[in-house]
């Protein structure tokens, strides 16, 4: 939440992004490997990986400061879905089901079908 009041202590250079990328693959990582035991779903591994994949290739390869900016955002929203994902299918035997207002159509549809 105060991150927006300190983004001019913030470096934005290459290295620093570099670090945070790494950094955030590395806890994604650690946490889909100790989930991904329990329920073995591809499709979880497919969510990350695609959306790591547009936030490395909106960093290093958007030629324009929009395209940068719709690259990472929606890589980083893969990426919270993948977390997401990733928590529904390792609970999936604890809860029976979703609750109608927790998310949308999609989100549960395609919750359901990385989940099986």
């Amino acid at each position: 939440m105060l991150l927006p009041l300190a983004q001019h202590s913030i470096p934005e250079d290459f290295i620093t992004e570099g670090i945070m990328l790494a950094g955030s693959f590395l806890i994604a990582a650690i946490s889909l490997r100790l989930s991904y035991v329990k329920h073995r779903r591809k499709g979880v591994l497919l969510v990350m990986l695609c959306g790591f994949s547009l936030l490395l290739a909106g960093v290093l390869a958007a030629p324009t400061a929009v395209l940068e900016l719709l690259m990472t955002s929606s890589g980083g929203s893969m990426v919270a879905l993948g977390h997401y994902l990733n928590w529904r299918c390792s609970h999936k035997n604890k809860e029976a089901k979703l609750p109608a207002a927790e998310t949308s159509a999609a989100a549960v549809t395609l919750s359901a079908a990385a989940c099986r």
